[in-house]
């Protein structure tokens, strides 16, 4: 960097070389020392006299001081072509975030060719010494072109409306100057690389579309992280048989595509597993959220703090083409032959990546937790797995638990009874037994109940009786609870057809709806919907259509051809059909069936006929900001004098080109009215819009009075949404001990559009990882949905305890922001009595005293699973 001037290049884009073959279009950092610097966005811009404005971005490079105010005031070279907008002022909040510059280019009625003009930037502070003081700013360079004569006008070719996400387009307008072609005009339309592309390769503007014609420019989903690229869509000279047009070349069209970024973090269910020294290994359930990059590998080593009580598998590997697919970590107890209770220790899971700069190179450290409970001398009861990522299943699934004693072997059969907590688990047996015959093991089936319902996943514990036994040590404890989580597979199935009532002309062009799937198909369902008209003689449809788990969202159209049959047989209405099959015979969509759309073919034959098209259907949902293009004809009986309608539009959504329409000889009794969608910039959704005609007025009685067709169109909103809060509902809650499960409420105010969602955070004040669990570390609210609730499964213990309370937080929210109340703190009240050693016994068991060891050893022994509800003095 120059000591007294740097320039940084962040992007380059190559100006229309025909116009100005010296110039490359360019980003901008322009500093009067090593730190303060401006940035400007791009550098050089393309106008067009009288047409829409343009805007270009503006930032700082490094913060100004504290309490610095830099002012930046944009001032026109020549003010005759061009205007821009006002001052733009930064501090130390806002100075990365970009600030538009408007520039309005100014018609002259001039034929003076295209004008270059510069835009000065003066740059002004309110601290002297600040960090901005003497600083300068570059100068942006604006081609206006001349509309004055023949000319083609491509608006917008530059400028920051062009700085495309990848995946999202913008609407670029093509038309004429003030010399209108006496011919049609073609011209086509190419990629300069495969980072942008355009919705048509061939502009054609006639006047049909009275000379103007929108394309969609794109900038490409390439699925690769490689940084923001620029692209050109480059114009071809027209073509025309108007010689003052021929020859005519466009300028081109300048977008850089913005890379996707992605949001790198690693996933692990559960955050607490419980294991038994000797026993089974039980597991954690590992996956990433978002894409590492093409080549990058990411390993993720478990490594167990404590490896004198728990063992961990080998690291998993993830990379671009299985990031999302969960891998197990496996933890294996150790059986140290101490009677040392119950430890409690931690798994570290340590993420790296193959590559320096890769998306998991920096991933921080995390850790969960893992009980091992102690068997050495003791007499407890195993169950196995009792919360572990195998116990997540799908609905329809089904885990083996197994059940067996641990430590001490009992001296006669002991029994208890399961029972479920709700109805969305089913378990093979109500009664477990353990004696000498089954060598005091069992087990039973632990199903996820398929229920058909969507209603997300949902938890379901496996709560055990206390135990009988003629073994005294094994008489009256509880077993361990096992806790479920059934994963939610169930969906409603529904297919869209929009708009569902059409109406076409006998032989005039198409028209088409969309149609879409509401709910995903099964992950390998492919479902193909067939459109069939019921008379073919009326109309024909396309083909199949095909959707699948990846593209049951995106629209799809169905054409409608109307037939001209040369017969006088008034309008007919027939229906399409919907034929909808499914490539699994247990799909979400085996056996459904869609509706029907209705079409109305207007006769033309031997009609006095005013004719609309489009008047209704897919190609008259336009985006604010688009247009499109109405023919308003006579096809039927030749009128023998003009015809004259009037538009008139309900709603300021939609703007008309004409509201008088004049048919008469000289236009072939044919003429267009353009229908713009308007950009109000209020996110107010989708707006139906209707366009009223007017009776027609002729000198022909048989053309005057007739009423033609409303136009029925629909804006689409596209002003970006403001993501909506979440918050918990209520600050604080308290629940008993013994009340298994309490539910937090989360409310999502605000928008709900999109899907949005936010990381759970458990900070633990008195509590400990063995007082409760969740089953996720992740809340997801559908498009749509306000509200979702956080289970905290509570861990009925046998300790002695004051209140406790732990904090539950949201972080790290994605479409969405957090609410006052992004914390909710819960108070857990202890249900535990002591030991009274005064208390006489009211144990089922009656009364014979206990003998100072086996008393002591009960109370010494308080981890065993055991209810101490026996209050026998010990003396």
């Amino acid at each position: 960097m120059l000591n007294l001037l740097s320039t940084r290049l962040t992007f380059s884009m190559f100006f229309n070389q025909r116009l100005l073959p010296a110039w490359t279009l360019l980003s901008v950092v322009f500093s009067s020392g090593l730190e303060a610097a401006v940035q400007i966005n791009p550098a050089a811009l393309i106008t067009s006299e009288g047409r829409g404005s343009v805007t270009y971005q503006v930032m700082l490079d490094v913060a100004p001081a504290s309490g610095e105010i830099v002012t930046l005031t944009p001032v026109v070279e020549d003010g005759t072509e061009l205007s821009v907008s006002g001052p733009l002022v930064f501090n130390i909040d806002n100075y990365q975030t970009a600030q538009l510059v408007s520039v309005t280019p100014l018609m002259d009625n001039i034929i003076d060719g295209s004008v270059l003009s510069n835009i000065h930037h003066q740059v002004s502070v309110n601290l002297a010494g600040g960090v901005y003081e003497n600083t300068t700013a570059p100068d942006i360079t604006v081609n206006n072109e001349d509309v004055d004569g023949a000319a083609l006008i491509v608006q917008p070719a530059s400028g920051s409306s062009l700085f495309l996400s990848e995946g999202t387009a913008q609407t670029v307008t093509f038309s004429v100057g003030a010399r209108r072609p006496n011919s049609d005009i073609l011209f086509n339309l190419n990629q300069s690389n495969l980072q942008g592309n355009t919705s048509e390769l061939v502009v054609s503007l006639n006047a049909a579309n009275n000379f103007m014609q929108t394309v969609e420019v794109m900038a490409v989903h390439d699925g690769v992280v490689d940084g923001d690229l620029p692209f050109t869509i480059v114009t071809d000279a027209v073509i025309s048989t108007d010689l003052s047009y021929s020859g005519i070349n466009p300028v081109d069209i300048q977008g850089l595509a913005i890379d996707s970024k992605i949001e790198t973090s690693v996933a692990v269910y559960p955050s607490l597993i419980r294991i038994v020294e000797g026993g089974k290994p039980a597991s954690y359930q590992v996956e990433l959220k978002g894409t590492p990059l093409p080549d990058e590998v990411v390993t993720i080593t478990a490594v167990s703090n404590d490896v004198s009580e728990a063992t961990v598998s080998t690291p998993v590997q993830f990379n671009e083409s299985n990031f999302n697919q969960p891998q197990v970590i496996s933890v294996t107890p150790v059986s140290d032959g101490g009677n040392d209770g119950d430890v409690q220790s931690t798994i570290t899971l340590i993420t790296s990546s193959n590559l320096a700069n890769g998306h998991y190179s920096n991933i921080k450290e995390r850790s969960v937790s893992f009980v091992n409970i102690n068997t050495d001398g003791v007499r407890m009861i195993a169950v196995e797995p009792s919360a572990s990522a195998e116990l997540m299943l799908k609905e329809g699934q089904t885990k083996t638990i197994n059940v067996s004693t641990a430590g001490l072997r009992p001296l006669g059969e002991v029994s208890f009874a399961i029972t479920g907590d709700n109805a969305q688990g089913v378990i093979s047996k109500s009664q477990i037994v353990l004696n000498q015959d089954n060598d005091f093991k069992d087990s039973y089936e632990l199903t996820a109940l398929h229920d058909g319902v969507i209603d997300g996943d949902q938890t379901f514990k496996v709560i055990a009786s206390s135990t009988q036994s003629t073994d005294s040590g094994y008489s009256g404890q509880t077993p361990l609870t096992v806790n479920l989580l059934a994963i939610d597979n169930a969906i409603e199935a529904g297919v869209v057809l929009s708009p569902a009532v059409l109406q076409s002309i006998e032989g005039a062009g198409f028209v088409s709806y969309q149609v879409y799937l509401e709910k995903a198909p099964a992950n390998d369902e492919v479902v193909t919907l067939m459109p069939a008209s019921e008379d073919t003689t009326e109309a024909t449809v396309s083909g199949a259509l095909v959707f699948n788990a990846s593209n049951f969202s995106v629209p799809q159209l169905v054409t409608i051809t109307p037939i001209k049959d040369n017969v006088v047989d008034n309008d007919q209405t027939l229906n399409i059909t919907h034929n909808v099959s499914s490539s699994l015979t247990d799909g979400n969509y085996s056996g459904y069936r869609a509706g029907h759309v209705t079409l109305t073919n207007r006769n033309i034959d031997n009609a006095q006929l005013v004719a609309i098209h489009p008047a209704l259907g897919a190609e008259l949902f336009i985006n604010e900001g688009s247009s499109q293009i109405i023919t308003i004809n006579v096809p039927g009986t030749k009128p023998k004098a003009d015809i004259v309608v009037d538009f008139t539009g309900t709603s300021e959504q939609i703007s008309l080109s004409e509201n008088t329409v004049l048919l008469n000889e000289s236009n072939q009794f044919t003429a267009t009215l353009a229908l713009s969608a308007v950009i109000d910039q209020v996110i107010d959704g989708d707006q139906v819009v209707s366009i009223i005609s007017s009776q027609t007025r002729s000198d022909d009685p048989a053309y005057n009075g007739i009423k033609p067709v409303d136009i029925s169109a629909v804006a689409i909103d596209v002003d970006p949404v403001t993501p909506g809060q979440l918050s918990f509902q209520l600050t604080q809650d308290t629940v008993n001990e013994n009340a298994s499960t309490v539910n937090l409420l989360v409310e999502r105010t605000g928008s709900t559009i999109g899907e949005a969602s936010a990381e759970l955070v458990f900070t633990n004040q008195s509590v400990t990882q063995q007082d409760y669990s969740s089953p996720k570390a992740l809340i997801t609210f559908a498009n749509g949905e306000s509200r979702q609730t956080v289970s905290l499964i509570i861990v009925d213990d046998l300790n002695v305890e004051e209140t406790e309370s732990l904090i539950v937080s949201l972080r790290n929210p994605v479409n969405a922001s957090l609410g006052t109340n992004h914390s909710s703190q819960v108070f857990i009240t202890d249900n535990d009595t002591k030991v009274s050693s005064g208390a006489t016994s009211n144990s089922s068991g009656g009364g014979g005293g206990m003998d100072w060891m086996f008393c002591m050893f009960l109370v010494i022994g308080r981890y065993l699973i055991y209810r101490l509800r026996y209050t026998q003095p010990c003396s």
